[in-house]
């Protein structure tokens, strides 16, 4: 049989609305304000990211196709025409196919003259890059190596009958724009990610501080009234 409910002597705690005992909330605002910082770290984290991975695709968008200043073009000129370049003794170069009207364009013979006269060796790049820029499909298909330094004649025969042009560059010039584009998108899809979750972390964790710092100020209410929240370990006598 219960007993009857007494009230405590004044100056002891007494739950608020009669015996019963009620669990006191949590007020500790560690986790959600560790949870915001995450977030706010990540976001920066992010941005950073998607700023670097958008300069790295705009350096390549501004066409580094026509001859101008970051440009890989050492040379250009229309197939079928003869290219002079002026080549470094002992230096090796990549000859590219520019062709924005078809797919991947590859010369039915390519000859190479050097200063003196003499031919050239030319060597046929039969695992050629390929790459898709600004309109243009993009093909390495062969490369030579400059003996003395001097002027250089390429004559390259089409066997299209479409225009289309030859460049010079350098031998990794076409694999490292391909590998911008690549790290470069890599970049904007991990930022645009990594702020998604940071901005999920961010108003979670300012959730939890709310939530917890909105449970302080209950408890501090119902600590200064004397009735609330009973003190850990608390059981109310007959039940």
């Amino acid at each position: 049989m219960s007993q009857p409910y007494t009230s405590p002597p004044p100056g002891r705690w007494q739950p608020a609305g009669g015996p019963y005992s009620l669990r006191t909330p949590k007020t500790s605002t560690t986790g959600g304000r560790v949870l915001t910082l995450l977030g706010v770290l990540a976001l920066v984290v992010a941005t950073v990211l998607l700023i670097i991975g958008i300069r790295s695709i705009a350096d390549v968008v501004a066409d580094p196709l026509d001859g101008g200043p970051g440009s890989i073009v050492i040379a250009r000129g229309e197939a079928g025409q003869p290219l002079e370049l002026d080549a470094e003794a002992g230096r090796t170069y990549s000859l590219v196919s520019i062709d924005r009207t078809s797919g991947r364009t590859m010369p039915s013979s390519t000859e190479v003259t050097a200063p003196d006269g003499s031919p050239t060796r030319v060597v046929p790049e039969d695992d050629s890059t390929d790459l898709d820029l600004n309109g243009a499909s993009v093909t390495r298909f062969a490369s030579f190596t400059a003996g003395p330094a001097g002027t250089y004649t390429i004559d390259v025969v089409s066997s299209q009958t479409r225009s289309w042009d030859v460049a010079v560059v350098d031998p990794s010039a076409v694999e490292g724009l391909a590998r911008d584009i690549g790290v470069g998108v890599v970049l904007v899809v991990a930022g645009v990610l990594g702020g998604l979750l940071g901005l999920a972390l961010t108003v979670a964790g300012a959730i939890w501080w709310g939530v917890r710092r909105s449970n302080q100020k209950k408890v501090a209410a119902s600590s200064a009234s004397g009735y609330g929240y009973p003190p850990p370990g608390y059981r109310p006598q007959g039940y």
